[in-house]
């Protein structure tokens, strides 16, 4: 087809005016725009501003009001305030909490580490040990999350100590949980009795779901080699093991556990069950080293209670030095951790400060 020239021209004014007419509509539009855009941001701050202080505190309120339902006939136990009770021997001071009936943490009195500070054990948020219980209603709670609002000490005949913490149900059941804690002059090793009444109501066939959390802390200068030198060991079915805590993350136990811990170079904890879990798992898992934590172990374990609407369930946990006649003393086969070729630092007696801070002042160096 051929146009002739007027055509031609005539096809471009066309064009012309087409883009001509887009051009000044978006120019247009875009000025709306922006017109538009002031406009609503000066309506906007005309706006009552909100209460940002009383949004917090509404939201907080909301949270306090779930944990009282979770709480359930405990529900006194979620608005009472935290209390720290301190006790201790010649060889530990203990920091406990009344949230959970748990130690915050424990100082070594005996050691130094690198900052010449004295060791703290199980010093962090993390820390933890606690298990659910029924509440009541269908609901829960973990006692990690439970004010345990009666606090009593007493010095014993034995030059022992015993701190007791109870949490107390609101209802007319009698309900009650007992953390029971005894400090014996000259070691490491504290009792720990959970006495409850009401157990048939507060378990779930009689178990007790017990959860462990526990962090050990940076102790040594280079970071990299302690966590090559931590273990985590049990005693299984009577058996002792361990494993490295960088070949392996985690271990299931189908038999019978008397115990398991976390052991550093230098310092080991252990929890103990004296009448056994019957089964469980541990899993952990080594922060980056900028966090000065070696590992973040949880364990959960099972206990059976006995029969009946009061029990009582003896437990006991190590905080101290992995000195090798210190341990061997308690019979637990906790030695047995130190005859892993870990070097000359298994042969350090804990007795002395003075001993042990030369090696952490030459790990400085």
């Amino acid at each position: 087809m051929k146009f002739d020239r007027n055509t031609i021209i005539g096809f471009v004014i066309l064009a012309a005016l087409f883009f001509g007419y887009f051009f000044y509509t978006n120019k247009e539009q875009s000025k709306y725009r922006k017109q538009k855009a002031i406009e609503d941001s000066i309506a906007l701050s005309k706006l009552p501003k909100p209460d940002t202080a009383l949004l917090h505190k509404d939201s907080m309120n909301a949270v306090v009001v779930n944990q009282e339902v979770k709480a359930g006939d405990f529900k006194t136990a979620v608005s009472d305030s935290e209390r720290i009770v301190y006790a201790g021997n010649d060889l530990l001071r203990i920091a406990f909490t009344t949230k959970g009936g748990q130690p915050k943490w424990v100082e070594l009195k005996n050691f130094k580490g690198p900052d010449s500070q004295f060791v703290k054990l199980a010093a962090s948020d993390f820390d933890k040990i606690g298990y659910t219980i029924n509440t009541g209603g269908g609901n829960s709670a973990s006692t990690t999350d439970l004010n345990f609002q009666q606090v009593d000490s007493v010095k014993n005949a034995d030059k022992s100590t015993t701190v007791s913490f109870t949490l107390l149900a609101s209802d007319t059941s009698g309900s009650r949980i007992t953390h029971r804690y005894t400090i014996r002059q000259d070691n490491y090793m504290i009792d720990f009795d959970i006495e409850m009444k009401g157990a048939n109501h507060l378990l779930e066939q009689g178990l007790v779901n017990l959860n462990w959390q526990y962090s050990a802390g940076q102790q040594e200068s280079d970071v990299s080699f302690e966590k090559s030198n931590t273990q985590v060991g049990y005693v299984m079915d009577g058996d002792f093991d361990y494993h490295s805590i960088g070949r392996k993350s985690g271990k299931e136990f189908s038999k019978s556990v008397k115990w398991l811990g976390v052991r550093q170079r230098f310092f080991f904890t252990a929890l103990v069950a004296k009448s056994n879990f019957t089964s469980g798992k541990i899993n952990w898992e080594i922060p980056p080293d900028s966090e000065k934590k070696i590992l973040k172990s949880t364990a959960a374990m099972k206990l059976q209670a006995t029969a009946g609407t009061t029990t009582t369930i003896p437990l006991s946990i190590y905080y101290g030095p992995s000195d090798f006649h210190t341990l061997k003393k308690y019979n637990l086969s906790f030695e047995k951790l130190i005859n892993l070729g870990q070097g000359m630092y298994s042969f350090v007696r804990p007795i002395n400060r003075y001993l042990i801070m030369p090696v952490f002042d030459l790990m400085k160096k």
